[in-house]
């Protein structure tokens, strides 16, 4: 007979909110290029649906919104109802305040610095 041996390893409890993970998986879905799928989408096919969604995935020119202009905002959303779990759990870990800080500004640099750096990706593009 095969003996099976317990192995006393402790199991850590995963205290991740999965609604959040979702709502964050369907965002960057959208962020990287769901746009460019959807709209693809609508050419092939001409269904109706798709269509709206395709007309959904422009800015407007300033005269209301459209379901692209909440990604973003949704985004923000997401960081903001992460960051009490994150830092508790940092905390936990035994990190100071000030490295929560640290941590916190480099995060927001590197966030400013690759949102320019797509910028003007952008504007290279489009002369």
């Amino acid at each position: 007979m095969h003996q099976v041996r317990k192995l006393d390893v402790p199991t850590q409890v995963d205290t991740r909110l999965l609604s959040l993970d979702a709502l964050r998986g369907f965002d960057m879905f959208w962020i990287i290029g769901g746009k460019e799928i959807a709209q693809e989408a609508a050419k092939i096919t001409n269904w109706p649906i798709l269509l709206w969604l395709s007309d959904q995935l422009e800015h407007t020119e300033w005269h209301g919104f459209t379901l692209y202009d909440l990604i973003f905002p949704l985004f923000l959303f997401m960081a903001g109802v992460a960051m009490p779990f994150s830092f508790a759990k940092r905390i936990e870990q035994g990190a100071t305040k000030s490295e929560l800080y640290r941590h916190v500004l480099v995060r927001a640099l590197l966030l400013v610095f690759l949102g320019n750096r797509k910028k003007l990706e952008n504007k290279k593009k489009a002369t």
